[in-house]
């Protein structure tokens, strides 16, 4: 048996986890299905049941949350701790529109 740990931790600045927690399962819709845990203030831990759940909702998401920008990274290892993974920066993209250019 091959055990892939398909888990990622995440922070965002919010205090409804209840409401997050409910909103992005149903925005993600996983197949095989998913759980989010409030690991620390602020602090969360999605565990996908499936790799495909995984990196669909990767790719599909914003990574947004009532204006609030979500820090992921993958965590790596089963035993790994997943209060000590590296949460310090996200890139992002910003589209700017009716900048006015000075010649």
């Amino acid at each position: 048996m091959i055990l892939v740990f398909i888990s990622w931790v995440g922070y965002a600045s919010t205090a409804k986890f209840d409401f997050l927690k409910a909103t992005l399962i149903s925005v993600m819709n996983p197949v095989k299905g998913m759980d989010i845990e409030c690991i620390s203030d602020n602090t969360f831990l999605f565990i996908f049941n499936h790799v495909l759940d995984k990196t669909r909702a990767l790719d599909a998401c914003s990574w947004n949350f009532e204006k609030n920008i979500f820090i992921l990274s993958e965590v790596g290892e089963e035993d790994e701790n997943p209060l000590s993974v590296d949460l310090n920066w996200r890139a992002f993209y910003v589209h700017v529109h009716d900048l006015p250019m000075r010649r």
